[in-house]
């Protein structure tokens, strides 16, 4: 079982993000987390995506969905914020799927996961060549600079992984791009968006 983070956002293997931890339950989540050196889930919860997801229930009776599939997770950094909340940076390590979730008396989620193994490592094509160079032009952004990416820009899962999580899409693509397994249709499906978002200017 691991802890189950939800999260308006979408993370790949490879990628890193900042979060802001302010209560109670996910405080004591990333201290559990570090202490024993181990990671925790970040799963999509975004009540305007079309989630094929299990529905977890709270105090209050409410409610929300996540996603099936997420990504397993470790804190590389942290640091205590002027506003009194604690920032960690994470870094996405594997995909996982939900077999079974329960929830604490806090309402910390934890989940029955199995890890969906690596994706098969491809080169990016040289048709794609453009894909990479869009993804360093996003990579200079001063709002993506403090996560200090290291962007391997070969293999066409972390290629497209990052222009996921860096493109302006809709959440429902970018999880449709986590489930998927398959780095080259990945890329381009990635590319066919961008055609329809070019076209519709």
């Amino acid at each position: 079982m691991i802890p189950i983070f939800p999260l308006p956002a979408v993370l790949f293997p490879g990628g890193k993000t900042f979060l802001q931890i302010f209560e109670p339950r996910y405080l004591s989540m990333v201290k559990s987390c570090m202490k024993a050196n181990k990671g925790f889930g970040v799963v999509l919860a975004d009540p305007n995506a079309s989630l094929n997801a299990p529905q977890i229930v709270g105090k209050g009776n409410s409610a929300y969905q996540i996603a099936r599939y997420g990504t397993l997770c470790s804190i590389v950094d942290f640091d205590l914020r002027q506003n009194g909340r604690l920032q960690i940076t994470i870094q996405g390590d594997a995909k996982f799927h939900i077999e079974a979730l329960s929830i604490a008396e806090d309402e910390l989620v934890t989940g029955q996961v199995s890890i969906i193994a690596s994706e098969v490592s491809a080169p990016v094509p040289a048709d794609k060549q453009h894909l990479v160079e869009l993804l360093q032009t996003l990579a200079q952004h001063a709002s993506i600079q403090p996560l200090g990416l290291e962007l391997d820009l070969v293999r066409a899962d972390q290629v497209g992984g990052r222009l996921v999580e860096l493109l302006p899409n809709s959440n429902d693509f970018k999880q449709k791009m986590l489930e998927l397994n398959d780095p080259l249709l990945r890329l381009e499906e990635i590319e066919s968006q961008l055609l329809a978002l070019q076209q519709s200017e």
